[in-house]
């Protein structure tokens, strides 16, 4: 569907894709190449790290559901599913500073950065700080 002229078809095929077996493709959107290359490196390296390293960052052990989650860790339709999803993902949303109304779903983002031991797999302190900063730049666009 294309969205350049915001119809309303064009968002109800992409919801339709959404919630029910299919999918859909986005293009043109304007994001830079080297930024989703980026991602995609840091992400691929991020993934490729230990359970154990990656544990640290786990999402069970952070109030704000913000982290890691393990292969089978969630069942997203447990109507259908009798196991566990087979995906790993790493959840970040705004950033947003500690201490606002509670609100399960706002706080801090969580940094495999912050967890790692030093030189884990080749994590170094630059890693680190390009995995925030790249995650973050490509969170706003």
């Amino acid at each position: 569907a294309d969205l350049s002229p915001k119809s309303e078809a064009a968002f109800l095929a992409i919801r339709q894709a959404c919630e029910s077996p299919g999918f859909f493709y986005l293009a043109e959107h304007g994001i830079d190449e080297d930024l989703i290359r980026r991602v995609f490196r840091l992400s691929r390296a991020f993934f490729a790290l230990p359970e154990p390293e990656k544990q640290k960052v786990s999402t069970c052990t952070n109030p704000h559901h913000r982290g890691w989650t393990r292969l089978g860790e969630e069942t997203l339709d447990p109507e259908h599913q009798s196991q566990g999803d087979t995906k790993e993902g790493f959840y970040l949303a705004r950033e947003m500073e500690s201490g606002l109304p509670h609100n399960p779903f706002h706080g801090p983002n969580v940094w495999p950065c912050a967890a790692l031991t030093a030189n884990s797999n080749g994590w170094s302190a630059s890693t680190c700080a390009e995995f925030r900063s790249t995650m973050l730049e490509y969170q706003t666009r």
